[in-house]
């Protein structure tokens, strides 16, 4: 996509719309002077047939909503063929190890599917700048990385998460959550939340049992990690001091449905 007129805001989507995407959009357009969003469910970042089988879809919806808050967005719908061919492949990447950890030791291949698709997205729109939510922090980490390998001119701007009233992040799986699950669900930021006090007078590895503990008296809940993480590197520390811009992350499910979190500790 070319011939857009200055500076081009592009905030890429997999559709599910909800208040975060829109604090993006928000973002985007308060900086450019054009915004452009795009809606594709990339199906190289699903690691199972069924989760991007059962993944919401609601694209008319989701356009009507864009146009009716922003009326003079582009919105860019591309299909599996234009962006991927024939072919649906996923390009192997150096991702320097921020693939390794976290989501990316529970989820074979996802990160690589999703620096596949971005890198698709970026070489075909001329954009200035690139916006992405900090819920899913480790994936604005790679896409960061993507962009100053192969991207120079597209600045990525990274956007505070957007919660409920509750304190749970928004996402598109909520919208799988029972009313019941919804408020068991708050149980993670919750646990964030302590996380921050409790890291400025314990060590890391106690805050990480008490989070254990913290679970295992929640039946509903499996934690699959939590993890202490040096915001550059995404690799675990065991310390926080004043050089680290430390993060907290954690992911569990409620149920069946699979639900991310995180929080900076630094100051």
């Amino acid at each position: 996509m070319s011939n857009l007129s200055g500076t081009v805001g592009f905030v890429p989507t997999m559709g599910a719309l909800h208040e975060g995407h829109f604090k993006l959009m928000n973002v985007s357009q308060e900086q450019n002077e054009t915004l452009l969003v795009s809606i594709f469910i990339n199906p190289t970042q699903f690691d199972k047939v069924s989760d991007l089988e059962s993944y919401p879809r609601d694209i008319e919806g989701d356009i009507n909503n864009i146009k009716l808050r922003f009326p003079n967005a582009i919105v860019f719908t591309p299909s599996v063929e234009e962006l991927y061919g024939n072919c649906v492949n996923v390009s192997k990447f150096d991702l320097e190890n921020l693939d390794k950890t976290m989501e990316g030791a529970y989820r074979q291949n996802h990160f690589q599917g999703v620096a596949t698709v971005v890198y698709k997205l970026f070489d075909i729109v001329e954009i200035s700048t690139a916006y992405f939510g900090e819920k899913d922090f480790q994936q604005l980490q790679i896409v960061r990385l993507i962009a100053r390998k192969f991207f120079s001119q597209i600045k990525i701007v990274g956007v505070p998460i957007v919660r409920h009233s509750s304190g749970l992040a928004m996402s598109s799986r909520n919208n799988l959550l029972s009313e019941k699950e919804l408020e068991e669900a708050t149980l993670l930021y919750r646990t964030l939340f302590s996380v921050k006090d409790k890291t400025r007078i314990q060590s890391v590895e106690k805050v990480k049992q008490w989070v254990l503990e913290e679970f295992e008296r929640h039946s509903s809940f499996q934690l699959e990690y939590f993890e202490v993480v040096d915001e550059a590197t995404l690799q675990a520390i065991e310390n926080i001091t004043s050089k680290i811009k430390a993060r907290a992350f954690i992911a569990a499910r409620v149920g069946k449905v699979r639900l991310i979190d995180n929080i900076t500790l630094s100051p």
